[in-house]
């Protein structure tokens, strides 16, 4: 839950790093005139990190400019490392 924390509080100050509209939150359209508000910024956020950490990807929320294009990839290889340690150290106890 720390990670998911983290990895949304880094997403949504990618968002806010371009005040010209370039970034995710003004792309969907779905927050128009509530992009500034932390609330809806954060739990659009939270959804994204789990969607992208578990590798699902629906593709409602997507990086727009390279720095958010980054953060995702990291954002996904975190996720993908994190399943495979867990796995990893169930199957060293059953063996």
């Amino acid at each position: 839950m720390l990670l998911l924390h983290l990895v949304a509080c880094g997403f949504v100050a990618l968002g806010r790093l371009h005040d010209d509209s370039r970034g995710w939150p003004y792309h969907d359209g779905l927050l128009a005139g509530r992009e500034h508000e932390p609330g809806v910024l954060y739990a659009r956020a939270v959804y994204w990190a789990c969607v992208t950490m578990t590798t699902v990807g629906f593709g409602d929320i997507i990086p727009l400019t390279i720095e958010e294009m980054l953060y995702t990839s990291a954002t996904m290889f975190i996720g993908a490392y994190t399943a495979y340690a867990a796995i990893g150290l169930i199957m060293a106890e059953l063996v």
